[in-house]
């Protein structure tokens, strides 16, 4: 049955009900891990505790600060932040993180239901494709790359409806930063950039207006 056809009142039981099949699911993915460090999780903290310090390195063979262009100061920084000054243990700053995805993924039902899309037809697919928790609940940047590229897309899709340039430097902020925690993420570039220039109204002009806005925000 169309959830667009359906009571509001059931279409927004529906809704709930896959939520928490989706709190469900996380709940499950973190009593089974066993642990919340990833492989490049030490290498993440190291660069978080030198940041403190005002360097963005690692420790080198003989024990000095070098410094890492191998990794993006994104989740570094994020993780300085929460366990060198704040000293949040690391249930907490794993919880922060999932706070932080299932707030864009709200964001995200919210802007597709603008367009058309019924609320528990994005809440199902998220339920129906867990997997990503599996990468979202370490300390590793992924909860925080993927919010922060839904709030992109989710931005783009509001300046659809309400049309205000401020959205549009809303979400070339967010996929800068999105960047900043996954450079590999800068693949999304071209179809961030295309829906730019589709959910803009009016003339050509305007849709390059877009995309010009966009780049700007996300390269500085």
């Amino acid at each position: 049955m169309d959830a667009a056809r359906l009571p509001p009142r059931y279409v927004g039981i529906l809704n709930v009900l896959f939520w928490m099949v989706i709190i469900v699911q996380i709940g499950v993915v973190v009593a089974n891990r066993g642990g919340l460090l990833f492989p490049d999780t030490p290498h993440y903290l190291e660069q978080a505790h030198y940041l403190v310090q005002g360097q963005f390195a690692v420790a080198g063979p003989d024990g000095k600060p070098v410094p890492d262009p191998a990794f993006p100061v994104g989740y570094p920084l994020f993780l300085s932040v929460c366990i060198e000054l704040l000293h949040l243990p690391f249930p907490v700053v794993v919880t922060l993180q999932l706070l932080i995805l299932l707030l864009a993924l709200a964001f995200f039902q919210r802007a597709l239901a603008k367009h058309g899309i019924p609320g528990p037809a994005f809440a199902a697919a998220v339920a129906l494709y867990p997997f990503p928790f599996l990468y979202c609940t370490v300390l590793a940047p992924e909860a925080i790359a993927l919010a922060l590229l839904m709030a992109t897309v989710a931005f783009l899709l509001c300046f659809g409806h309400e049309n205000r340039t401020s959205t549009l430097i809303a979400a070339g902020t967010c996929y800068g930063l999105v960047v900043l925690f996954r450079p590999s993420l800068v693949s999304a570039g071209p179809a961030v950039l295309l829906l730019a220039a589709f959910t803009s109204r009016g003339a050509w002009s305007f849709k390059v207006r877009s995309i010009v806005i966009v780049s700007l925000l996300a390269a500085i």
